[in-house]
C-alpha cells in the first residue's frame, strides 16, 4: 500500500479553466491549467506543460524534482480538440456527464466521466511502488477492472494494459513483450495494423494500452528534456514546451529494442502490466459516447438481443420528458435540452445545450445539435452529423460536414467559401452566433437540411451574423452559463424522479448528494414522496431527514427517527418468527449454564450491518476468544418457586423483579443494565405479542403454568465499550440459555438471526458478525446474500498459525481503559447507508473485498501478509470513521509502534481493547514493559487471548 499523498492535475479547454474553481467548489484543491493559447504541445509537451504550470503556481520555492516528490501527481488530460465529439469541446471529455448506472446504489445525477474514473486510478495509486512520481492517463477513457490489482514492480515507465484480438488492437498504441513471462517491453508500436501483429505474436506477447502510464523521476525529467526543458534553470527553454507526443515519441522508443531508437529514452527501464479483468470504454467519438454508454448499462449481461437490455437511448438534465420514444429512436443522446413535443427526432443523435423553447425541430437521422452559450446573452447554433470528424481543409473536396463534403452544405445553402473563412474545418467559422429571440425553428431547420428551399432571409442572417469554430467555443463558450442551464434542468429531472420515487431511481442515488443539489426546488420543499416498498421508504425518509437538516429545518429528526424505526420494524417482522410458546425444558433442581467467548474481527467489520448487508451482502472474518482461559460472558437461569422472573448482573452486583408484562417491555431503553435480558424474554415468549398459543391475563398465570417462576444471572468479565462485541454476545448468550430453558428448539443459525432482532428491538441497531464470531468456534469468514433475513454462511479457517508457540507470544490484546459507546458511531454510519452516501458504500466495498483477501492469507499460512491485512483493516475503518482512531488511542499505538507488525482496534474502534502483533518475542517484550511501565491510565492492561474451540456452550446440572 502506498501512503504517498496524490494531486490531481487536469488540463482542461480554457472555456471551462477559467470559472473551475467557482462551478466546481468541490474539486477546489485540483490543479487545472489549458494549453498556451495558440500552441499545439502534443500529449508529451501538454504533461511538461501541466506539471511545471502546477509547480510555478504552487510551490516555486523549491526546486522541481524535490516538488514531484511531495506527492504522486494524477495528470488526467481533458483539453484536447475534440474534434470527434464536439458536444464536450467546451468542458473537455472528463467533464461529460455520466448516466446512473441502472442497479447501482449511491451515483450521483451530478456526476461526470472524471468521476467515476478516479475510484479506479485511485486503486492503482495505491499499489504504485515507491519510485513512481506521476500517473498519465486519457481524459476520454473509461476503465473498470477487477479487485485485485497486480503486483508492480518499479521500473521508470510502468503502463497498464489489456488483453484484446489484433483487429481491436490495431486502432491503440500496442506493447511487445518476450514470450518468457517477463513484462519488461521489447517495443511499442503507435496503432499497428492488425496482420502485423499477427506477424509478431509467434515471437512476443501483447498488450494494448490503456492510456494509463506510471513515470518515475527518470521519465519525467527525459520527457521534460524532449519537450525543452532546461533543469538548470528551471524553465523551457522557449518559454513553452516543444510539441512532443507521450505514445508516438516517448512511447515509440520505449524497451529493449525500440521500434525508434533514442539514446536518452533508452535509459528508462520499462514495464508493462496487465489489468485483471478489464473492461475498456473508449467515450472519443459522438457514436462511442452512445454506444459505450449503452455498454457500460449492460454490463453483466449476456450478449446477443436481450430484453431487459438497456436501450441506446439517453436523456439526462432534461427539465421534461421526452414523448413517443421508440425503438426506432436509437442511438440517441440528449442532454441539457428542453425538448418539446414539436420536435421530431429519428435516430443517431448528439443533442446537448437547448434552452426553453417552442421550435418545431425535424433532425435527420445523423444530424446532431448544440447550443452552445456565448458571450454574456448569445448562443452559437452548431450542428454536425454524428460521423462528422472536423478533420481536413475546408477546400479539400475529401473533407467532410453534416455527413457530405462541405461543398455539398454550402452548395445547397447558396453560401461560398468566404462565408466561413475557409482553412482546417476546426477552425472554420461555421456556426452562427445570436441572441436567443433571433433563434427560430425555421432558420435551425435550414442549416441542418440538406436540400433547404431557398430562402432568402436566412441566408442573409446567416451571412451577416458573428459565427464562431468549434476551436472558437473551446475558449469562447460561456461555460458558467451552460452549467447553471444544466444545473437547473437537472434539478427539475431529480424532482420529476422524487415525485416518482416508488417506481424511479430515486431511493437508489446518493441521496445527500442529491439534497444538496435541489436544495432549493419547490417541488421537492413542499412534496413527501413516500413508498410501498419497506426499504425505499426507509432511504427516503432518510433523504427527508437530511433535505430538512440542509435547508435549517428543526423536524428534519422526526423523518431519521421514522426511518430507524422502519428498518427496525423491518427486521423484528422478518426475524422473530415463528413466535414462541415456551415450555419447562429443565427439573426444579437444574441449572442451565450458558458460557460464550468474546470476538476480535479480523476484517470485514461493518459489512454486516443492515441497512447495507439487506441490500449488498456481508462479509466477515473473525476469531472466537476466551480471555485469560476463561469464556468471559456467561449466563445461568433457574426455576424458582415466586412466579417472578429475577435477573441479576454479578458483575455491576445490581438486579431487578419482574411481576408483570409492563416491566419486560421496557427493553427499549438502551440504557437499563436489564434491557438485553428482557428482550430476550419478549423474544422467547414471555410477552403476549411474541407468543403464539394460550393468552394468559398476566405474567404470573403464565409463569405459573410454565412451571415456576425464573432467576436469570448474568455475567460480563469484560468492561462496557470494549470492542469485542460484548453486547451482542451476552444476548446471543442468554438466548440460548433460554432456549435450552424454554425448550425453543432453536439452533445457533437461529440464536444469530434472533439476536439481531433483539438489538433492533433495543434501538441500539447492529450487524450479525459479533454473535456470528461469539456463537460459533475458531476462525472463520461468514458471509450473507441480500435480503432482509440475514443467515451466514460460515467456512472456517485452520488455527494452526494462530497457535504457534512464536506467533502465540507476539499477539497481544491490551485494554486502552478508554470506552466509546458504539450506538452513536453506529447511527453516524447506518445514516450514510441510508442515505447511499458514495465514499461510505465504496469503502465498505473495498472492506468486503478485502475480508475475502484475509481469509486468503490464512488459509496460505502467511503470517506476515496476515499481519499487513490487519494493518489495511485499521485504515479502511478509519477512513470510514474519522472518531475510530482518537488522539488517545494514537497516543498509546505511537507509543510503542517501532516495535509492531500491525495494530488495530476491533469493533467500532474509539477505544475499548488493542489488538496488536509485535515484530518479534523481544518487540513483544518491550510493548509489555513500554505499557506496563507508562500505562495511560489506571484501568490499562494486558490480558491472554486464546482461540476457543467451542464457542457457545450451553449445558445443564
Amino acid at each position: 500500500m502506498n501512503n504517498k499523498k496524490h494531486e490531481v492535475l487536469v488540463s482542461l479547454p480554457e472555456a471551462l479553466n477559467s470559472e473551475f474553481k467557482e462551478l466546481f467548489p468541490d474539486k477546489a484543491e485540483w490543479f487545472t491549467a489549458s494549453d498556451p493559447s495558440g500552441k499545439k504541445l502534443g500529449s508529451g509537451g501538454g504533461t511538461a506543460y501541466l506539471l511545471a504550470e502546477c509547480w510555478r503556481q504552487t510551490d516555486p520555492d523549491i526546486s522541481f524534482i524535490d516538488w514531484l516528490h511531495m506527492s504522486t501527481k494524477l495528470i488526467v488530460h481533458g483539453g484536447g480538440q475534440s474534434r470527434r465529439l464536439p458536444a464536450y469541446s467546451p468542458v473537455g471529455k472528463p467533464f461529460i456527464p455520466m448516466p446512473v448506472s441502472r442497479n447501482s446504489i449511491g451515483e450521483s445525477l451530478r456526476q461526470t466521466l472524471i468521476d467515476v474514473q478516479l475510484p479506479d486510478y485511485q486503486r492503482i495509486l495505491d499499489h504504485i511502488p515507491d519510485n513512481i512520481v506521476a500517473m498519465v492517463t486519457s481524459g476520454d477513457v473509461l476503465l473498470k477492472f477487477g479487485k485485485d490489482i497486480p503486483s508492480l514492480q518499479p521500473a521508470d515507465v510502468i503502463a497498464m494494459g489489456m488483453t484484446v484480438s489484433p483487429q481491436q488492437a490495431e486502432c491503440f498504441g500496442v506493447f511487445f513483450t518476450n514470450k518468457i513471462g517477463s513484462s519488461d517491453v521489447e517495443f511499442f508500436l503507435q496503432k499497428p495494423d492488425s496482420s502485423e501483429i499477427e506477424q509478431l505474436v509467434d515471437q512476443y506477447d501483447f498488450l494494448v494500452d490503456t492510456g494509463i502510464w506510471l513515470l518515475s523521476e527518470n521519465a519525467v525529467m527525459t520527457l521534460m528534456s524532449k519537450c525543452g526543458w532546461d533543469s538548470v534553470n528551471e524553465k523551457f527553454t522557449n518559454d513553452f514546451p516543444d510539441k512532443y507526443e507521450l505514445y508516438s515519441g516517448l512511447g515509440l522508443s520505449l524497451g529493449n529494442h525500440p521500434h525508434k531508437a533514442d539514446d536518452d529514452i533508452i535509459q528508462l527501464k520499462s514495464r508493462v502490466v496487465s489489468l485483471p479483468s478489464p473492461e475498456f470504454y473508449h467515450l472519443g467519438t459522438s457514436r462511442q459516447l452512445i454506444e459505450s454508454m449503452t455498454a457500460i448499462q449492460n454490463r453483466g449481461m449476456a450478449s446477443g438481443w436481450n430484453p431487459n437490455a438497456h436501450p441506446d437511448q439517453f436523456i439526462l438534465n432534461t427539465p421534461n420528458r421526452i414523448a413517443d420514444r421508440s425503438s426506432a429512436n436509437h442511438t440517441l443522446w440528449i442532454e441539457n435540452s428542453a425538448i418539446n413535443n414539436s420536435w421530431h427526432i429519428k435516430n443517431q443523435h448528439v443533442i446537448t445545450g437547448i434552452p426553453v423553447n417552442s421550435w418545431d425541430i425535424s433532425l435527420a437521422e445523423g444530424i446532431c445539435l448544440d447550443i452552445v452559450p456565448v458571450y454574456d446573452d448569445k448562443f452559437c447554433i452548431r450542428f454536425y452529423h454524428i460521423d462528422d470528424e472536423f478533420r481536413g481543409d475546408t477546400a479539400d473536396p475529401a473533407t467532410g460536414f453534416m455527413g457530405n463534403p462541405i461543398a455539398s452544405w454550402l452548395d445547397n445553402h447558396g453560401l461560398s467559401y468566404n462565408a466561413i473563412d475557409a482553412g482546417d474545418i476546426i477552425s472554420a467559422r461555421i456556426f452562427p452566433v445570436l441572441q436567443y429571440k433571433d433563434i427560430s425553428g425555421k432558420f435551425i431547420n435550414w442549416l441542418i437540411s440538406s436540400e433547404p428551399m431557398t430562402d432568402a432571409v436566412h441566408a442573409d442572417l446567416y451571412m451577416h451574423c458573428k459565427k464562431m469554430s468549434s476551436e472558437d467555443l473551446r475558449s469562447g463558450a460561456n461555460v458558467k452559463r451552460l452549467i447553471e442551464q444544466q444545473s437547473k434542468y437537472r434539478q427539475s429531472a431529480i424532482s420529476y424522479l422524487y415525485r416518482n420515487a416508488d417506481s424511479s431511481i430515486f431511493s437508489r442515488l446518493d441521496l445527500a448528494d442529491t439534497a444538496e443539489t435541489i436544495s432549493h426546488t419547490d417541488d421537492v420543499v413542499d412534496y413527501k414522496a413516500k413508498s410501498t416498498n419497506a426499504l425505499k421508504s426507509i432511504h427516503i425518509n432518510m433523504f427527508h431527514a437530511y433535505f430538512s437538516r440542509y435547508q435549517g429545518n428543526t423536524n428534519w429528526h422526526e423523518f431519521e427517527s421514522y426511518a430507524f424505526k422502519e428498518l427496525r420494524e423491518s427486521i423484528i417482522s422478518a426475524t422473530s418468527t415463528p413466535m414462541s410458546i415456551p415450555v419447562c425444558g429443565i427439573q426444579q433442581d437444574q441449572i442451565v449454564w450458558g458460557r460464550s467467548p468474546v470476538r476480535i474481527d479480523i476484517a470485514g467489520g461493518w459489512t454486516d450491518t443492515p441497512p447495507y448487508c439487506i441490500e449488498h451482502g456481508g462479509r466477515v472474518v473473525n476469531l472466537a476468544c476466551n480471555l485469560n482461559g476463561q469464556p468471559p460472558v456467561q449466563v445461568f437461569a433457574k426455576l424458582s418457586k415466586k412466579m417472578e422472573i429475577v435477573i441479576r448482573s454479578i458483575d455491576m452486583g445490581v438486579d431487578q423483579r419482574i411481576e408483570d408484562y409492563d416491566d419486560i417491555r421496557t427493553f427499549a431503553q438502551p440504557g437499563s443494565e436489564f434491557a438485553l435480558a428482557k428482550a430476550a424474554l419478549a423474544i422467547v415468549g414471555f410477552l403476549p405479542e411474541f407468543h403464539t398459543g394460550t393468552r394468559y391475563p398476566n405474567l404470573e398465570s403464565q409463569l405459573s403454568d410454565f412451571g415456576g417462576g425464573i432467576e436469570i444471572s448474568l455475567l460480563s468479565a469484560i468492561p462496557a465499550g470494549s470492542g469485542l462485541g460484548t453486547s451482542s454476545i451476552l444476548a446471543a448468550t442468554i438466548l440460548g440459555a433460554l432456549n435450552e430453558l424454554c425448550r425453543s428448539g432453536w439452533n445457533k443459525h437461529d440464536i444469530i438471526i434472533r439476536t439481531l432482532a433483539l438489538e433492533q428491538m433495543l434501538t441500539t441497531g447492529g450487524g450479525w458478525q459479533d454473535q456470528v464470531g461469539g456463537v460459533f468456534p475458531g476462525i472463520k469468514l461468514s458471509e450473507t446474500v441480500p435480503g432482509i433475513i440475514q443467515n451466514p454462511t460460515l467456512k472456517w479457517l485452520p488455527d494452526m498459525m494462530f497457535k504457534n508457540r512464536n506467533t502465540q507470544d507476539v499477539s497481544m490484546l491490551y485494554y486502552t481503559g478508554l470506552t466509546r459507546m458504539a450506538k452513536n458511531i453506529l447511527q453516524d454510519i447506518v445514516r450514510g447507508m441510508f442515505l447511499n452516501s458514495r465514499r461510505q458504500l465504496s469503502i465498505l466495498k473495498d472492506i468486503g473485498d478485502h475480508a475475502i483477501d484475509t481469509f486468503d492469507c490464512i488459509q496460505k499460512n502467511d503470517w506476515d501478509s496476515y499481519c499487513r491485512s490487519i494493518n489495511h483493516c485499521w485504515e479502511l475503518k478509519q477512513a470510514l470513521d474519522s472518531g475510530t482512531n482518537p488522539p488517545q488511542v494514537e497516543s498509546i499505538i505511537n507509543s510503542v509502534s517501532d516495535y509492531l507488525s500491525c495494530a488495530a482496534l476491533p469493533g467500532a474502534g474509539g477505544g475499548g481493547y488493542i489488538y496488536m502483533i509485535a515484530k518479534d518475542e523481544e518487540a513483544a517484550r518491550r510493548v509489555r514493559k513500554q505499557l506496563l511501565d507508562s500505562p495511560p491510565n489506571k484501568l490499562s492492561r494486558f490480558v491472554e487471548p486464546y482461540i476457543s474451540d467451542t464457542g457457545l456452550e450451553i449445558t445443564k446440572s
